[in-house]
């Protein structure tokens, strides 16, 4: 379960993902934090090509099965990555 979310974070910490700017704007659309307004994280999102958008809406599926789920498995991967 949440693979998408798995490889997606992964990518972002190894900083191979195709725009710096996609953690700041799936972080902002999750709720996650607001370092990055909402209305400015969307302008942005549209800005982004369509497979990196795809990407960031693959994410937001995975968190929209089970949103619960989905936040501890973004916080045990932070903790793991920030130790």
């Amino acid at each position: 379960m949440f693979e998408t979310t798995q490889d997606f974070f992964e990518n972002a910490v190894s900083r191979r993902l195709v725009s710096p700017i996609m953690p700041d704007i799936l972080r902002s659309m999750a709720g996650l934090d607001d370092l990055l307004p909402f209305g400015t994280a969307i302008h942005e999102f549209h800005k982004l090509a369509p497979r990196e958008r795809n990407y960031i809406c693959c994410v937001l599926l995975e968190r929209d099965q089970d949103v619960e789920a989905w936040q501890a498995e973004w916080n045990r991967l932070e903790q793991e990555a920030f130790e």
